[in-house]
């Protein structure tokens, strides 16, 4: 059953990638449209809630590939830190690009899960 589970992972990841990749395309072509304001909040939080899926799918598979209860405390710390992270550039940086931000947040995610498989 895990391995159905891990198999099926690595296309909802996938799909979960390419649906986040378009909202941001989606982001940048409407950047000169009036009513752009809505529409980027909305692809905004969209992206976060997809970042915040792929990083719990590969957590999941991670925990279920080594039963190892340290990978439960290290996508719960990276959670946290990556909550803290959009909270203190909002706030010290509010003309700051959200865009920028959220991919940032992704890239380093992806990073976390490497470093972590690595190990």
């Amino acid at each position: 059953m895990v391995n159905i589970i891990v198999e099926l992972s690595k296309y909802i990841i996938l799909t979960l990638m390419v649906l986040y990749t378009f909202h941001y395309v989606y982001m940048v072509r409407i950047h000169d449209r009036p009513d752009r304001r809505v529409h980027l909040t909305a692809h905004l939080r969209s992206q976060l809630v997809l970042f915040f899926l792929i990083d719990t799918l590969a957590f999941v598979v991670i925990y279920l590939e080594t039963w190892n209860f340290s990978a439960v405390f290290f996508y719960l710390s990276t959670m946290v830190y990556f909550l803290l992270f959009q909270i203190f550039v909002r706030n010290v940086y509010p003309q700051a690009s959200r865009m920028l931000l959220n991919n940032t947040c992704m890239l380093l995610g992806i990073g976390f899960i490497m470093l972590y498989r690595l190990d």
